[in-house]
């Protein structure tokens, strides 16, 4: 399921600035110095206590504890260090636009960065993007000098390779050849160049590759394949040693020798729905996240993929209205494999090839499970002959976890020994966690007798880090942390030399926050590496040696990035990268015209809390009535609510007069597994419920006109609100607005949607409830406005023609319908989403009466 695409924001970014100490970093005494942003106010945290059914039993009394929200002040700008300098190019925002939400003006410049090397002398790659949608690319490495200190130096011909190849096109036999990305392999003797690059699906397409010779005094490109140079692949990674990279061409795997332009077949596939080291759709979208389906170990010398074969997976065909050739009569059609709840998935299989002896392993997972009922979530090397790999079964109700070990391999197949195994999950789900494992060497000398791994499990209900040993432990010898806060599902680092572990996690009684920590081996401690006092959402890139990572800080101030050294005291800072100027003055300029924002928490009972974000129009008068409009998305294990900064569709709205309210209610992520699992085999009751609940609860404000409220969301977001007009029938929203939404999730994808209702077998009335079919409520409700792509691949617009027709069989006239040809789920395609937003709020302004 589509992350919200309302919320779609890259905001990472570097700043360039002098050395200092780290503290300083995560102090924002920069945002005070320049006077553009100011971090005040105490904000009222507003309880509600609701019930399973649908309406609230009672409001407690309004309970007001401190909160910091993000307010933009109108404070003098500072140019040079001078008080109320004018901002070079500064720019005067005096309304918000459309235009401006999309054409990237608000969005930080991002860096998307990748480490090379030993992490010891670690070579980084910079791939900037900046606001205006413009890309270059940079490299850096950082080194410990003889004194021990930290200082970044440029490779000037690394950095004229790099910089020639992208900023150059290129005529291969006749093609322009244009570089649009850069991988550096870990030898530093060549760079992996794509161009020429075509969307499949969300993550996943075809291009060309280039490799790039960086020892060669005059760099030119050569095809990665002699052979077939204008033929595109689907996928190219470098090997760990930097000596072969393997590539997928039409779903087989090759590999490259860089060092002999040789090139050697490792699948021979000829079946097209069979794909090998990629992913089909549904393991794109809902498992692997990824187009990767290809591991090499540590030293390059094995290669695990996942075969895939999607023949018995059953077709939904899309079709396609304009992309046909001109005055073509008839439509063109794209099929495409899209297992739906109860009917056949893919069959996927684990292999491993042994690059030095040529020959292919296939991999026996023992157990009970037929190769059709399992799931393959996870696949990690631990050393360079060992592998854990993670399944479920089809409802995602039992974990497995296996070990292999290549030492003991066969000549053909290899036997998977099972380690771990987690049952008992009917009420819930299993959920994917795939970054946060990492592997713990021995080392006697630091009592740490036998290997192990450290490894995320669910601890008195939140996500905590575990560490197991020896390795083939069917239970953690430790848990790393604990409480009421949960672990992020992303890079850990082992810091092997001191004992801790790093990792992001959010704050207790905050879900909204991201820090980094740090826990120790023995499960002692744990500390805050980041300044967890203060509202903050960091991410983190660590170096695989463990002595570097990239800090990204993402709001709620204006982002910024920093390299640190991961140092046994105090981290330190290498290097800070872009301050992004030109944004932070375009926000000062702009300050009287930005919405405040505003953190609530709502009592869901037993304890939990639904955090909410509220945005106030600009120049917020609380003795004037204002039309609210709630934005929820709310997918199982999602967050909308977050201290992230965002310049988006919901500021558009605020900054044009309406209230937005935004509700992470049950099901969604980082609040604990018990206000997950409520959801499981009922979406979208208790999500509805807790949109209502809210709803009332603002209704009663001063502020708000009770009679003017809306709810609007996009794919899961778009079910949810039809679900709480559903269940509500207009009694507390008179306006509705989904796009690309869900109606029955029968039509959704079955790897996604067993995994949170289990099959239609086994739970048929819990499908039977979620179909959005009260057409009495519906009716009831002022106006819907309905929206769709019809190429979109992953709500197929079916869901929205089976509800048209379902209100058509009742005869209801009170809804509004836009169709976008050829869109996908973004709804993008020749400028359709600006008319969607255009006509959003036009939709509103005539409705909102």
């Amino acid at each position: 399921m589509y992350a919200d695409e309302r919320f779609e924001s890259d905001s990472r970014t570097d700043w360039h600035r002098h050395q200092r100490h780290l503290a300083s970093f995560f102090r924002p005494l920069w945002l005070a110095a320049l006077c553009l942003v100011s971090l005040s106010g105490w904000i009222a945290a507003f309880w509600g206590v609701l019930s399973d059914q649908n309406e609230i039993v009672g409001l407690s009394d309004l309970l007001r504890r401190p909160d910091v929200p993000q307010v933009i002040d109108n404070s003098p700008s500072i140019e040079n260090g001078q008080h109320g300098a004018e901002p070079e190019n500064s720019v005067l925002v005096k309304e918000l636009s459309v235009d401006e939400i999309l054409d990237s003006s608000w969005k930080p410049a991002t860096h998307s960065f990748r480490w090379a090397g030993n992490g010891e002398e670690a070579l980084l790659i910079g791939h900037l993007k900046s606001s205006a949608g413009e890309s270059e690319f940079s490299a850096q490495r950082v080194v410990a000098n003889s004194a021990g200190g930290l200082e970044k130096f440029r490779l000037e011909n690394l950095i004229s390779s790099v910089n020639g190849a992208i900023s150059s096109s290129y005529i291969y036999e006749g093609r322009e050849v244009t570089a649009e990305d850069i991988w550096v392999g870990d030898d530093g003797r060549h760079a992996l160049i794509l161009s020429n690059k075509t969307p499949e699906w969300r993550r996943s397409f075809r291009a060309l590759y280039w490799l790039l010779d960086l020892n060669s005094t005059s760099p030119t490109l050569e095809a990665l394949d002699r052979d077939h140079p204008l033929e595109e692949a689907q996928l190219a990674i470098f090997s760990p040693t930097g000596q072969n990279v393997a590539f997928v061409r039409e779903g087989n795997i090759y590999l490259r020798r860089t060092y002999n332009a040789t090139t050697v077949p490792v699948t021979a596939d000829t079946d097209p729905s069979v794909h090998n080291g990629i992913p089909g759709w549904g393991y794109e979208e809902e498992v692997l996240e990824s187009n990767v389906a290809l591991w090499w170990s540590p030293d390059g010398r094995h290669l695990a993929f996942l075969r895939t074969d999607e023949s018995m997976v059953r077709i939904y065909m899309m079709h396609l209205y304009t992309a046909a050739e001109q005055n073509r009569l008839y439509t063109q059609s794209r099929p495409m494999r899209y297992p739906k709840p109860g009917s056949p998935n893919p069959v996927v299989k684990l292999q491993i090839y042994d690059v030095e002896r040529g020959r292919l392993l296939n991999i026996d997972l023992p157990g009970q499970l037929p190769d059709n009922e399992r799931i393959i979530f996870s696949v990690v090397w631990l050393t360079e002959h060992l592998l854990l790999v993670k399944h479920t079964n089809r409802e995602s109700s039992v974990l497995m976890v296996f070990l292999i070990d290549l030492q003991r391999a066969g000549m053909a197949t290899v036997e998977a020994e099972l380690i771990r195994t987690e049952s008992g999950l009917k009420d819930c789900w299993v959920e994917p966690i795939r970054e946060a494992l990492h592997f713990v060497p021995a080392d006697p000398a630091r009592d740490i007798p036998g290997d192990g791994y450290i490894d995320m499990v669910v601890h008195d209900g939140y996500n905590h880090l575990a560490y197991f040993t020896p390795l083939r432990a069917s239970m953690p010898s430790k848990i790393l942390t604990s409480g009421q806060w949960e672990v992020v599902d992303a890079p850990t680092m082992l810091d092997e030399n001191h004992g801790w572990v790093y990792f992001l996690a959010t704050v207790p009684r905050h879900p909204d926050q991201r820090h980094l920590y740090r826990a120790s081996l023995d499960g002692r401690s744990v500390k805050a590496v980041t300044d967890d006092t203060q509202p903050a959402y960091y991410d983190v890139s660590f170096a695989s040696g463990g002595r570097y990572a990239v800090l990204e800080y993402r709001g709620p101030g204006v982002p910024r990035t920093s390299i640190i050294a991961l140092t046994q005291n105090t981290p330190e800072i290498v290097a800070d990268m872009d301050l992004n100027t030109a944004l932070l003055a375009k926000v000062h300029e702009a300050a009287s015209m930005l919405p405040e924002r505003r953190f609530h928490y709502m009592d869901l009972g037993s304890g939990s809390l639904a955090p909410i974000m509220e945005l106030l129009p600009p120049n917020f008068d609380p003795g004037r009535k204002y039309p609210v409009i709630f934005s929820p998305y709310g997918g199982p294990g999602s967050q909308s609510v977050t201290q992230q900064f965002a310049v988006n569709f919901e500021t558009l709205l605020a900054s044009r007069g309406y209230v937005v309210v935004i509700v992470d209610g049950r099901g969604t992520g980082f609040n604990g597994r018990d206000t997950r699992c409520v959801v499981h085999g009922r979406l979208g009751h208790f999500e509805a419920l807790d949109q209502i609940a809210a709803g009332r609860l603002w209704k009663t404000k001063d502020y708000v006109e009770p009679n003017r409220m809306a709810i609007w969301g996009w794919s899961f977001g778009g079910f949810l609100t039809l679900k709480t007009l559903d269940m509500d029938g207009g009694r507390t929203f008179g306006l509705g607005m989904a796009v690309a939404p869900v109606t029955d999730w029968r039509l959704y994808d079955s790897l996604f949607t067993e995994r949170h209702m289990r099959t239609p077998d086994h739970n048929g009335p819990g499908y039977d409830e979620t179909v959005i079919a009260n057409m009495t409520a519906l009716r009831g409700v002022r106006r819907i406005l309905l929206a769709h792509g019809t190429a979109d691949d992953n709500v197929h617009v079916q869901n929205t023609l089976m509800l048209i027709d379902r209100l058509v069989g009742v005869g209801a006239v009170n809804f509004d319908m836009m169709l976008f040809p050829d869109a996908d789920h973004a709804i993008r395609f020749h400028g359709a989403r600006k008319v969607l937003y255009q006509r959003i709020l036009d939709w509103l302004e005539k409705n909102m009466l």
